[in-house]
């Protein structure tokens, strides 16, 4: 009972509100999920093209990525996403596709990405993404937006990196309703070999700042544990990352205190 209670609650918020909630940020990525939605700085993360173009690496000749989550053990509603990157003469370049929603409400993204070697250590992204909303009864919108990030490495042990997400402030359908325009400050640092800590300060439109902590450690070549915690809902979230190969696969869950567990998974291989 208590989950069909939340399900409606979220359709009824939905429709009375048309697309004013639409493409509020929902990360991508079982590590990032389990990170706490920290990690924008990683090197060589998945799903760069959403978190971070500027963090698109030139290594692999493709590499494709895949990711499901479930929010809350609603089966009605989920998030899916897959990722390309490549290279073009050692350009990254990288494209994804993600769907959130269930039957009656849908978004969807398509992005285009591309990284650019400014000088050694610093990268800057560009990526180009459309927006599509679908919601029952009252039809389809779709809009434009821009982002931006630049990753710079400091030491060999601390990399930063900015974010900034439809700084061209897109609107969506005949209403104007916009979406968020989204900025993050993100900081690695490596204090030893196998540990890896992150700091994320999110700023979103019309929204308080939220800070984000992910910790990740390698006891083992094959095996990476991850945990972490975001402050603007007071969720704990860990995780862990298997490799094997050119194969890596993860596993996230995050805990709301109020909703529950979200649970998420993602598979990527490099060729």
């Amino acid at each position: 009972m208590r989950q069909i209670f939340i399900l409606t609650l979220f359709l009824f918020i939905l429709m009375a509100s048309g697309l004013q909630a639409a493409f509020e940020p929902k990360g991508f990525g079982a590590s990032y999920l389990a990170l706490g939605g920290a990690g924008r700085a990683r090197a060589a993360a998945p799903f760069s093209v959403f978190l971070n173009p500027a963090a698109l690496q030139a290594d692999t000749l493709l590499q494709l990525n895949l990711y499901y989550r479930n929010f809350y053990g609603l089966k009605e509603l989920n998030q899916l996403a897959f990722e390309a990157q490549t290279r073009i003469q050692d350009i990254p370049l990288s494209v994804g596709l993600s769907r959130y929603g269930n039957a009656l409400y849908a978004e969807s993204e398509l992005r285009l990405a591309a990284a650019y070697t400014l000088f050694q250590g610093l990268s800057a992204g560009l990526s180009v993404n459309g927006y599509f909303v679908s919601l029952s009864g009252y039809g389809n919108s779709a809009t434009a937006g821009l982002s931006a990030a630049l990753r710079y490495r400091i030491f060999s042990n601390l990399d930063i990196a900015f974010v900034i997400n439809n700084l061209n402030e897109p609107v969506l359908g005949a209403a104007k309703e916009p979406v968020p325009m989204q900025t993050a400050l993100s900081v690695a640092l490596r204090p030893e070999a196998h540990t890896e800590l992150f700091i994320d300060l999110v700023q979103e439109e019309g929204v308080s700042a939220d800070w984000r902590l992910g910790l990740a450690f390698r006891p083992v070549q094959w095996l990476q544990l991850l945990a972490g915690f975001k402050n603007s809902v007071h969720a704990v979230s860990a995780g862990m990352s298997i490799f094997k190969g050119t194969l890596r696969m993860d596993y996230g869950l995050e805990y709301h205190l109020e909703l529950g567990v979200s649970n998420a998974m993602s598979v990527g291989y490099a060729f």
